[in-house]
């Protein structure tokens, strides 16, 4: 799945640091 969305988005990056951001909200919002 990782590497289909590198090859799909250029700004890997930037998405890979969003989503690290948003599932770090969604588990701080869980605990």
């Amino acid at each position: 799945m990782e590497e289909a969305l590198d090859t799909i988005v250029p700004l890997d990056a930037k998405t890979r640091m969003y989503m690290a951001n948003t599932s770090w909200l969604i588990l701080e919002f869980l605990n």
